[in-house]
């Protein structure tokens, strides 16, 4: 008479693969923590240039003068840099909107809808001191020369 083997795994089998798994995955953890760090660089590097570029494109149309704030560049304006009243009336204007919103800084430990956030700032370049504190920030931004920088200690240099 022949033995019938049970079919599925035997709590050994079971445990030798776990063991397995688990040390490929604790193995796979500096790499993952590392392909964030990049991602984030990364996403940082490309919303900033995004914000130049557009700010950028602002000043061509707007005679070279820079927009007075990050958030001119979401409006319509017209060549002198006014912008749509808020009253609503149907008005034409030739330039904008440059953006439909602000991008976020991703290396901002700030909650989600505050990562867009931006600060003037007077430094061209910007010092440690117009860091928002704690990492939270969004942009740091000088309207007299049009530059914009990361508001995050590790990053505003770029």
């Amino acid at each position: 008479m022949q033995r019938r083997r049970p079919k599925g795994f035997s709590v050994p089998e079971t445990t030798i693969v776990g063991s397995i798994l688990t040390a490929i995955a604790v193995a796979l953890l500096p790499f993952l923590a590392r392909v964030n760090s990049v991602d984030e660089a990364h996403g940082v590097g490309h919303n900033l240039e995004k914000l130049r570029v557009e700010i950028q494109r602002y000043r061509a149309d707007h005679g070279g003068v820079a927009p007075p704030s990050l958030t001119h560049l979401t409006l319509a304006s017209d060549a002198s840099g006014r912008v749509m009243p808020k009253d609503g009336q149907p008005v034409e204007f030739p330039f904008g909107p440059y953006l439909v919103s602000l991008p976020n800084n991703p290396s901002s430990t700030a909650p989600s809808g505050r990562r867009a956030r931006v600060r003037l700032t007077t430094s061209d370049p910007p010092t440690a001191t117009d860091l928002t504190a704690g990492n939270v920030g969004g942009w740091l931004y000088n309207p007299t020369t049009g530059g914009v920088w990361v508001d995050h200690d590790q990053h505003f240099h770029r």
